[in-house]
């Protein structure tokens, strides 16, 4: 499915009006219609066509490379001969991409020169975009050597700025970020795409899913699958009227995204949708697939009698006409017929898909499903050298697609093939990159996100989720209640129970002093051992459930005020809002972090203030443009001061980001929380904004924010210091030590300021 995503981000972009060469036909056969009797300009076409597949296709061979240089060099003579301009920038660019390949760089410099000079010197503005277009697609995409596909891409942006066509310039920058992600460049590539979606809103594109959908793509390849989905519903939302096979390729993206997230119900949704739509005409290997996804989808929620109506039915209408079609219909019959435990056929279908194994081409991912198929079947039969065989092939073609989730799971089937062949230290390999990429894939955080984004784009639900949040709500009040009260009555049945049982201990040493009634005593006093660590066990679990049900009751309240915020028009009472949830957030965080960690009793302050600032960046969108500098010594602090201090941070934070710099200046926001003293920490926030107003008053600053700044302050007995030097400074200076802090008195809590 990504690969087709790719495939469609360029064809549905802008179809080519271009000469491009045919790239389908082999070399025997290139060789043959150069023998018949074809007009020389058709000749100088089969030369070029025939030298590139020696240089793509055995680059690595001098022999090769000979070829594609003799080649060349009758391409261009025969141009030259009949003067001819067609292929001239492409014989040039590759005789420079051959001497650059055999390290003559200076050769190859001149050629590429003279490539330039080729097309410049073509005429107009708009036939030189034209020939750097018909350039860039008669190169690879994935070749890096000499003149590249985005060195064209980078000609054709300069020509458009001559033109002041800001719209094709935006087009062919989005065309750059495209390749650099098929070159695997993902961090560049959604860098670039960024700038693109900005561009575009501000230039009024109507384009904007283009964009959406590689973003999504981008994501996807990385495995994240939190802002891959983000960005997969803002492409559908944007997609507007827009023809073709789009609404399939965004909405069976959508659904791919969910089954590779395990949530099946929502997979079936969106692939519902998919074959609801007209087929795309002709229907390709790809549609096929996904209508194989969705019978698995189907069979996982026991839905066997429509899995089946839907593959039968679909077999009939669109009947595959290639391998790859062919290989992927077959793997799904095999995998239906495993389920309703038909396994003699299963094993026919199992051995067609075997069987035309040998048909398919590299880095697609129909080849990447079969061959994980095929070793899942030889590992049920426990031929585990031809599973692992097949397994390391899946791995190849899931590298070359980029694809996270993939490589992720064929890891594990690698590390259960290797532990069964007594490879062991290749097996631990393959397991550690499997918890590494689960890890990754499916990190609270970004879990945590993708369920705040069902929320925001399932709005028509909303009186009917808001009903069942309040239940939610009020059933987890009662079962805190509940195990409040449990855990009295077991703390008290526990301590007359240790009571009863020391009676009856002192009474045994009483009477009998034997060593019979000694071995007795002690058995006695390892099973109260064994309550009372029982007893603190359940005690600890209590409270860390405690703690998540803090924390989830947090979570409902956020929903709760974003699903208000879609009813205000009031852009003061939208604030005010998100101001809370950044508040709230602030304070969920510290009681999931109790409740993750091993000790209850305190916050690891890093960790807590590093995901508070992550959080917040993400809430602002502020992208790159405003840089954080923590340096938060290893302090653990309890939850009487880690909350004041979680909000005053949420505060001075929002502050520099709402004030500090404007208009979308850059900027630096610096935050250290170390110790001053033996008992003193120092908590402080700098920027380098703009600073505060002339005659700022901290005193006479009657907002929330100000009054919560200082009322927290005061709550931990910290005098607060408020300076504006080359930016804005804040301090908060307090004492703290676990064993005295609660009973020390407010040393200082006035707050100073300085202009």
């Amino acid at each position: 499915m990504i690969k087709f995503l790719i495939i469609c981000s360029l064809v549905c972009l802008e179809v080519p009006s271009f000469a491009q060469l045919e790239t389908n036909a082999s070399p025997s056969e290139l060789i043959s219609s150069l023998q018949k009797k074809n007009p020389d300009s058709i000749k100088v076409q089969y030369l070029l066509q025939l030298s590139l597949y020696y240089y793509f296709q055995r680059a690595d061979s001098t022999k090769a490379l000979d070829s594609v240089r003799t080649l060349l060099q009758q391409a261009k003579e025969l141009s030259d001969e009949i003067h001819s301009v067609k292929w001239q920038p492409e014989i040039l660019c590759f005789l420079g991409k051959y001497y650059y390949k055999t390290g003559k760089i200076g050769q190859a410099n001149d050629y590429f020169i003279r490539t330039a000079n080729a097309i410049n010197h073509v005429g107009p503005v708009i036939r030189q975009i034209e020939r750097w277009k018909e350039l860039a697609w008669n190169i690879q995409e994935l070749d890096t050597i000499g003149m590249t596909r985005t060195d064209c891409f980078e000609k054709m942006i300069s020509l458009y700025a001559q033109l002041n066509n800001k719209e094709k310039e935006i087009d062919t920058q989005r065309d750059i970020a495209d390749t650099h992600m098929k070159q695997g460049k993902l961090d560049l590539a959604e860098q670039e795409l960024l700038e693109v979606l900005a561009l575009s809103k501000a230039n009024g594109s109507y384009h904007l899913f283009y964009t959406y959908n590689l973003l999504a793509v981008t994501h996807h390849l990385k495995g994240n699958y939190n802002k891959a989905l983000n960005y997969a519903l803002q492409a559908i939302e944007s997609m507007q009227n827009a023809g073709g096979s789009w609404p399939i390729i965004l909405y069976s993206h959508v659904a791919n995204l969910y089954h590779e997230l395990g949530q099946t119900e929502k997979s079936i949704e969106y692939f519902r949708i998919v074959f609801k739509l007209s087929p795309p005409n002709p229907v390709d290997f790809y549609y096929i697939r996904e209508a194989g996804v969705f019978v698995r989808d189907l069979i996982k929620q026991k839905k066997e009698g429509e899995a089946h109506v839907f593959l039968f039915d679909f077999s009939k209408k669109y009947p595959p006409a290639d391998p790859y079609g062919k290989a992927s219909l077959a793997r799904t019959f095999a995998y239906y017929y495993n389920a309703v435990r038909n396994y003699t056929l299963a094993d026919r279908y199992t051995r067609q898909m075997i069987s035309l194994e040998g048909l398919l081409g590299r880095n697609n991912e129909i080849r990447r499903d079969v061959e994980y198929d095929i070793g899942e079947y030889y590992s049920g039969k426990k031929q585990f050298q031809k599973a692992a065989a097949h397994f390391q092939i899946a791995l190849e073609e899931a590298m070359l697609n980029n694809s996270a989730n993939a490589i992720k799971d064929i890891n594990l089937a690698l590390y259960k093939t290797d532990s069964s062949l007594g490879n062991y230290a290749s097996a631990i390999r393959h397991l550690n990159k499997y918890h590494a990429l689960n890890d990754s894939i499916f990190d609270v955080a970004k879990l945590k996100q993708i369920e705040e984004l069902e929320v925001k784009y399932e709005s028509e639900k909303k009186e009917q989720n808001i009903r069942l949040l309040e239940k939610e709500g009020a059933l987890q009040r009662n079962e805190i209640l509940q195990a409040g009260y449990t855990r009295n009555w077991i703390l008290g049945g526990m301590a007359l129970l240790l009571i009863i049982m020391s009676l009856l201990v002192y009474n045994i040493t009483l009477k009998q002093r034997t060593n019979k009634k000694l071995g007795l005593q002690q058995k006695e006093i390892e099973q109260q051992n064994i309550s009372l660590r029982h007893l603190v066990s359940e005690k600890e679990w209590l409270i860390r459930e405690i703690h998540h049900r803090v924390k989830n009751n947090f979570q409902t309240v956020m929903s709760l005020l974003g699903t208000q915020s879609v009813y205000l028009k009031n852009e003061a009472a939208l604030d005010a809002i998100a101001e809370g949830r950044h508040r709230i957030n602030a304070m969920s965080l510290i009681h999931q972090k109790l409740y993750q960690a091993e000790n209850m009793s305190s916050i690891n302050m890093p960790g807590y203030v590093n995901e508070l600032v992550d959080y917040l960046r993400d809430s602002f969108t502020i992208n790159n443009r405003i840089r954080f500098h923590l340096q938060i010594e290893r302090i653990e602090l309890d939850l009487s001061h880690c909350i004041p201090l979680g909000l005053i941070l949420n505060e001075a934070i929002t502050n520099s980001f709402k004030h500090a710099f404007p208009d979308d200046r850059e900027g630096l926001i610096s935050i250290s929380l170390k110790w001053s003293a033996a008992d003193h920490l120092l908590l402080t926030l700098e920027d380098n904004g703009i600073g505060l107003p002339p005659g700022f008053n901290n005193t006479k600053q009657d907002t929330l924010g100000m009054n919560l700044i200082r009322g927290l302050s005061k709550e931990i007995g910290a005098r607060l210091t408020i300076r504006s030097q080359n930016g804005t400074q804040i301090a908060v200076n307090f004492v703290y030590d676990p064993d005295i802090t609660h009973g020390i008195k407010q040393w200082g809590s006035e707050a100073t300021y300085s202009v």
